[in-house]
């Protein structure tokens, strides 16, 4: 996957696509793990 966006980055408003969607996944990745940490506290399985 790196190595197919390392490619088509280099095209000017692809890669700012790329690094948009990017931002995005990791934004939503982050508040998700921010609302569980919010609730109970859960035991590892």
């Amino acid at each position: 996957m790196g190595l197919v966006t390392s490619c088509l980055a280099w095209i000017p408003f692809l890669g700012w696509a790329l690094h948009v969607i990017t931002a995005i996944l990791l934004y939503v990745t982050a508040f998700k793990k921010e609302n569980k940490s919010l609730g109970t506290p859960q035991l590892p399985a």
